[in-house]
């Protein structure tokens, strides 16, 4: 599909009332993309177990006496639930408003479940009473989230000003959410994150700095956004599929800026094809002022621990 169709679909559920709900069903009953794949739940799960791992490294508490939090939990809580069943004390999720959808939901406990069968490599501690892999029922939804899987769910809520008290929390982690925040409230939202993370707290974050339409349309490339002006942009940029277009050196300011000592730093870079089409990309202005590896960074994993005092 070409970007600029999806682009127009995207701008009328953006416009509309409960757009977000008309998207749900797009890619429920439409497009199916919903529910996940068994492909899909296996990429992000690798995605899960090297949060973990991160955790691991950088933390000297035992997961199953430490909690964790999320902002931008999505539509299945699949982050919420693994680290549910990796063994967390207790797993902290926000969102701006509540998306999540109960069938989704237990169709991810299924995939973990089955998953769980061949994961004593992680060494995970998933018998908490009653183990793990009951459905969550719609009508009883927080409540069963809380009781079955320690998950505390709160929408709508702002990430920039949460009611999570300060210092609580072990592990803070985000999973390509970052890209889709206005770059304007970022820091607020990690110095939020900062107010609640514990004086030894460690956060890992994977960010995905590729034109997402690139994902639909494969006759453009990872760096097709860069050559649209902010003005240009505006008309690509629905709020339902919002990109912020920042690059690799903003992010790193951004978490330095908030408090945060990076630890881990790992750059992700597309094949070399991709590389020689960046150099003919004619690029807007505001993007000129980059360093051509910063501009050709298409992702990076962060991970690091909280610094004492806020620059």
């Amino acid at each position: 599909m070409k970007f600029q169709y999806k682009c127009l679909l995207q701008r009328f559920f953006s416009c509309v009332p409960h757009g977000h709900y008309l998207n749900y069903a797009m890619q429920r009953y439409i497009t199916k993309s919903l529910p996940q794949s068994e492909n899909s739940f296996k990429k992000r799960w690798e995605n899960v177990i090297k949060h973990c791992d991160f955790f691991r490294q950088f933390s000297d508490k035992p997961i199953e006496n430490a909690n964790c939090y999320e902002f931008g939990a999505g539509w299945d809580l699949m982050f919420p639930l693994s680290f549910s069943a990796l063994g967390f004390s207790d797993i902290y999720c926000v969102d701006i408003r509540p998306l999540v959808a109960t069938s989704l939901i237990n169709h991810n406990i299924d995939f973990i479940t089955k998953q769980l069968e061949i994961t004593d490599k992680y060494h995970v501690k998933i018998d908490r009473g009653g183990g793990y892999g009951e459905n969550i029922l719609a009508h009883n939804l927080k409540k069963d989230l809380v009781d079955k899987y320690r998950i505390h769910y709160y929408a709508p809520m702002d990430a920039q000003k949460t009611n999570i008290p300060d210092a609580s929390i072990d592990f803070f982690y985000s999973n390509m959410t970052l890209e889709h925040i206005p770059s304007e409230i970022i820091i607020p939202i990690l110095k939020e994150s900062h107010r609640i993370l514990s004086p030894d707290g460690v956060f890992s974050a994977v960010i995905d700095y590729s034109d997402h339409w690139s994902h639909f349309d494969q006759s453009i490339t990872q760096y097709n956004y860069l050559k649209f002006s902010t003005n240009e942009w505006q008309k690509y940029n629905p709020s339902l599929q919002y990109q912020n277009r920042l690059r690799h050196s903003d992010y790193i300011r951004f978490f330095e800026q908030s408090g945060f000592e990076i630890l881990n730093e790992e750059k992700f870079y597309p094949d070399q094809n991709q590389i020689e089409l960046l150099k003919t990309l004619p690029l807007a202005q505001e993007f000129q002022k980059y360093t051509f590896d910063d501009l050709s960074i298409t992702g990076c994993w962060i991970a690091g621990k909280k610094k004492k005092r806020i620059i």
